[in-house]
């Protein structure tokens, strides 16, 4: 997912939060705005901690065995 692609989704998102917080209540749509954006950044943060750890996996499995230390 590129950096555009996130960023189009979080414009989007902040959108429809908007809206629905209007139409819910007054204020109502900065506490779903932030309520949303915590979904999104902890949404990212486990997306980057799992390719992160995917990436160790594959640096540990490339890595080629050493011969037993005396």
């Amino acid at each position: 997912m590129g950096w555009f692609r996130r960023k189009k989704i979080t414009e989007d998102l902040k959108t429809v939060t908007e809206v629905a917080g209007d139409q819910l209540a007054p204020g109502a749509g900065t506490l779903i705005l932030v309520l949303g954006a915590a979904l999104a950044a902890g949404a990212g943060a486990y997306y980057v901690s799992q390719t992160r750890k995917k990436k160790k996996a594959v640096s540990r499995t490339a890595l080629p065995k050493s011969d037993k230390k005396t």
